[in-house]
């Protein structure tokens, strides 16, 4: 899988250049201990490992084309405080990359690399969005190279690698179902269990718990109960429920470094009131028009429109709004995002509204209805495969009409 992926890359790239990828580092939270370590996605979609202060290079040069692996030194008071790290056959196992070295011989790799194997232009991860925190290594070491480098061209490789990781490998979706799986199954206990009365934090532990249970990780939770649903990334998880609330939960397990992201919105008591109801099928009917238009060719600005249209029509029939042009009164975010190594995948990629979809992809639909006055917040999201022929909603399996939500909420 990781070699396939590199290959592709590499038939990308110019002769006589070279790719530099860092997998990072995890930020400190206290003086002596840091958060949870996530690799840099690029550089996990290239070699499969999630190991931190990493580098890959990869040189291709009519002198000689080489894969190494930068790896950390040996620090044996840090492995008895943390354990050994992997050893190199591991990593070659994993990865595919045969040329192992300690991360001390980059810069001396780097400084001789252009004069060594004529290296005209270099190719690195400076991001493709505008970042408000520190540089990235990608970043840093391109102003470096710039600096101490003349007629070295630098060159992001950035958008090359967000366009391959807009289309799934069989062995990516395998991993993504998996992921589904998970979350539907922590899905399925937070809407037996839901009581009013209840915390929302409980809901949280115990999506966290059965995330763990199932093998998976916890990628995020937000557990939202009456006006927190109208935040649309609301994550404080800490209000008590009430007994007419519905409660929207937007969760994601994380399978082998892939992610889901499903949404569902259910009633405490177990049962929608009228009204409730009403409201929550003006967003399933939203979400089933905009699925009906998954596949190949269609943008992703058509598929928005056809859930658009469908809330606003409903809520000018219900009295939400006066004119149809008023719906982002009632609606407020967009129809979904990319799914993959990020919740929000290839962020850069999906910027572009009018850019057509092709066979491969993994997508959310997500329409919402918000109404403040009525302390109401409806969202539904399922992630969804874009096949040759349409799609398939992988997260199918949890239910999601009223009547097989209050059926699943009383076990049934």
């Amino acid at each position: 899988m990781f070699t396939g992926n590199r290959h592709r890359l590499y038939s990308q790239m110019e002769e006589e250049s070279m790719l530099v990828l860092f997998s990072g580092e995890a930020p400190r939270k206290l003086s002596d201990q840091f958060y949870d370590f996530f690799p840099d996605r690029n550089f996990y979609y290239l070699t499969g490992l999630g190991e931190m202060g990493c580098a890959f290079v990869y040189i291709k040069s009519s002198v000689a084309t080489r894969e190494i692996l930068y790896t950390p030194a040996a620090d044996p008071v840090m492995e008895m405080i943390a354990g050994k790290p992997p050893a190199p056959e591991a990593l070659r196992a994993v990865s595919g990359i045969e040329g192992i070295e300690p991360i001390n011989c980059l810069d001396r790799m780097l400084g001789s690399a252009v004069n060594m194997y004529r290296v005209k232009t270099v190719y690195l991860d400076m991001g493709t969005f505008d970042r408000l925190d520190a540089l990235t290594p990608g970043q840093s070491l391109a102003a470096k190279l710039r600096n101490k480098t003349a007629g070295v061209e630098i060159k992001n490789i950035a958008g090359k690698l967000e366009a391959m990781r807009a289309i799934k490998t069989e062995s990516e979706i395998a991993h993504m179902q998996k992921a589904i799986d998970i979350t539907a199954g922590a899905f399925t206990a937070m809407m037996q269990a839901v009581r009013p009365g209840m915390n929302e934090h409980e809901l949280d532990a115990l999506f966290r718990y059965k995330v763990r249970m199932g093998g998976g990780e916890e990628g995020f939770q937000v557990v939202a109960t009456g006006s927190n649903a109208l935040t649309l990334h609301y994550m404080r998880n800490n209000t008590d429920i009430g007994e007419d609330d519905l409660v929207l939960a937007d969760c994601g397990a994380i399978w082998n470094h892939y992610y889901s992201d499903i949404t569902r919105t259910f009633p405490a008591s177990g049962r929608f009131t009228p009204r409730q109801k009403v409201l929550y099928n003006i967003v399933l009917e939203a979400q089933k028009k905009a699925i009906a238009c998954v596949r190949p060719g269609v943008t992703v600005a058509e598929i928005s429109a056809a859930a658009r249209d469908s809330i606003a029509k409903d809520c000018v029939a219900l009295g939400l709004i006066d004119d149809e042009s008023e719906v982002g009164k009632r609606w407020v975010g967009g129809i979904g995002h990319f799914l993959g190594l990020e919740c929000h995948d290839t962020t850069g990629y999906f910027l572009t509204k009018d850019l057509p979809l092709e066979a491969g992809m993994v997508i959310t639909i997500e329409p919402g209805l918000y109404v403040a006055e009525e302390n109401i917040g409806i969202r539904i999201e399922d992630d969804v495969l874009v096949e040759p022929n349409g799609c398939r909603v992988l997260s199918e399996a949890l239910p999601k009409t009223a009547e097989a939500v209050e059926a699943l909420m009383q076990g049934r």
